[in-house]
C-alpha cells in the first residue's frame, strides 16, 4: 500500500498534454489529456478495452499507480479490474469494486475515492491520508489537468464512495465522523444560470447531458449567476472587448431576476469572454464552452494568478459553463 501511495505523490506537478509529445517531461507542453499514463497503459496488451490516450485520465492515473507498484496481474487483482476492461472509467471502476463487495463510505489510506452520485461518476483519485474528519488524495487530471493533492471533508455529499483494494497488510478501519451540516467545509451542490437573451433554466449538475451545463450552444452568455449550498461564491465577468466587472457574491442571487443588478455578473446584451470563481468554503472546479475553441480546460477556484486563474479566453465568446 505505502508503495502505490509513494508512486503517486511523487507524481503530483504532472501536467496533461496538449499533444502526444513530451509526454515524460513533467510540465512541457502542457494543458490537455495527452499523458504518460495512459500512453504506457495502452502499450500493455489488454490491459483496457482499446486505447485511451487523449481522454480524461483521473481513473487511468490510479491504474497506472497500480501497475508501477504491483505488476499488471496484481494490478488488476487489487483494482477488482478484469482484463480488456471498461476500467479507464470511473463509473465502471467504482462498479468493479461494489461487485467484489468493496465498495465503502468510510475512507482508508490507500482507498479509491470516487466523486459524484449515482449514474454519474465523474473523478476518482487515491486517498493517502485520513486525519480530523478530512480525507486526502491525490489525483490526476485535476483542475488544469494534472497531478494534484486535494482534501475534503470525509462527509462531502459529492463523494460517492471508497474501493478498498485487497492489500496484504492489515489497515485499521478509521471511523466516519459525522459532518456538521451547519458549517461543513466545502460548497455542496452548486446551483448555477445563464442569461442568453434570457435567463435559461437554472443548473445543479455537471455532465454532457443538456441539463449539465448552463447556456445554449451557439449563443452569447452576457450574464452569470451561482450559488452554493454551503458557504459563500463569487463571480466575476470580463466583457468582450471590454474589461473586468465588479464581484458579485452569490447571497444576492435569485432566480431570474432581471432587475436586481447585484444578483448576477454581466451586462445584458454584451457577451463575455472569461469568468473567475471564488468559494469561501473548499473550492470549485469550472470551465467555459466558447463558440470559437469548444470546451475549454477546467480551472480551480484556488487558483490566484495568472492565466489559469479564470475560465475563458479573451476576445472569444462563452456559450457555456459548468461548475462542479
Amino acid at each position: 500500500m505505502n508503495k502505490v501511495i509513494e508512486i503517486a505523490l511523487a507524481e503530483v506537478g504532472y501536467k496533461g498534454k496538449k499533444s502526444n509529445s513530451q509526454l515524460d517531461n513533467k510540465t512541457a507542453n502542457q494543458s490537455g489529456k495527452y499523458n504518460k499514463y495512459a500512453r504506457d497503459l495502452d502499450n500493455i496488451a489488454g490491459f483496457y478495452n482499446g486505447k485511451k490516450n487523449g481522454y480524461d485520465w483521473c481513473d487511468i492515473f490510479v491504474d497506472w499507480c497500480f501497475v508501477q507498484a504491483f505488476g499488471v496481474e496484481k494490478a488488476l487483482e487489487l483494482l477488482c479490474q478484469p482484463k480488456k476492461s471498461t476500467g479507464a472509467g470511473c463509473s465502471f471502476s467504482m462498479n468493479f469494486y461494489k461487485k467484489k463487495g468493496r465498495l465503502f463510505n468510510a475512507p482508508q489510506v490507500g482507498d479509491q475515492i470516487f466523486f459524484g452520485k449515482a449514474g454519474d461518476i465523474y473523478h476518482t483519485g487515491l486517498v493517502y491520508k485520513v486525519e480530523n474528519g478530512r480525507v486526502y488524495t491525490i489525483e490526476g487530471n485535476s483542475g488544469n489537468s494534472e497531478v494534484a493533492k486535494w482534501d475534503y471533508s470525509i462527509g462531502a455529499d459529492y463523494i460517492a464512495g471508497y474501493g478498498r483494494p485487497a492489500y496484504n497488510e492489515e489497515i485499521k478501519p478509521i471511523p466516519e465522523p459525522t459532518p456538521t451540516p451547519a458549517d461543513p467545509d466545502y460548497t455542496g451542490v452548486i446551483t448555477y444560470q445563464a442569461y442568453a437573451g434570457e435567463w435559461l433554466a437554472e443548473v445543479n449538475k455537471c455532465d454532457s447531458s443538456d441539463e449539465g451545463y448552463a447556456g445554449l450552444y451557439g449563443k452569447a452568455i452576457s450574464g452569470l449567476r451561482c450559488k452554493p449550498e454551503y458557504g459563500e461564491i463569487t463571480v466575476q465577468a470580463h466583457i468582450k472587448k471590454g474589461s473586468w466587472l465588479d464581484k458579485v457574491n452569490s447571497k444576492n442571487y435569485k432566480k431570474n431576476d432581471k432587475s436586481n443588478p447585484n444578483s448576477y455578473s454581466g451586462i445584458y446584451g454584451q457577451p463575455i469572454d472569461c469568468i473567475k470563481i471564488k468559494s469561501t468554503k473548499g473550492h470549485v472546479d469550472y470551465r467555459v464552452h466558447t463558440i470559437e475553441d469548444g470546451w475549454l480546460n477546467w480551472v480551480n477556484s484556488k487558483t490566484e494568478t495568472g492565466t489559469e486563474s479564470y475560465a475563458g479566453i479573451y476576445g472569444h465568446t462563452i456559450d457555456g459553463i459548468q461548475m462542479k
